[in-house]
């Protein structure tokens, strides 16, 4: 597992969600955005860091079934963290 890749894809897509979606239709739980801070990311393990991206890609997937055509940009961000698991 490479942490740095791993980090810099949950920043940009908490950036993201941030900034085109949550404004519309929340797709993360408060608990998992505050798992994505700074803070809280240095101080996870790999084990926990797994747990972390797998319930995020829960979330993403509820999401994608509830919209009438998928959000591309979630579906990059989706194919980039199973990357890591």
């Amino acid at each position: 597992m490479i942490r740095p890749e791993i980090h810099n894809t949950l920043y940009q897509f908490k950036r993201i969600h941030k900034k085109q979606i949550s404004h519309k239709q929340p797709l993360l739980s408060p608990e998992i955005a505050d798992c994505i801070k700074r803070k809280n990311l240095s101080r996870m393990n790999d084990k926990e860091i797994k747990s972390l991206l797998k319930r995020i890609l829960k979330s993403i997937q509820d999401y994608q079934k509830n919209r009438d055509k998928p959000h591309a940009g979630i579906e990059k961000f989706e194919e980039a963290l199973k990357e890591h698991i």
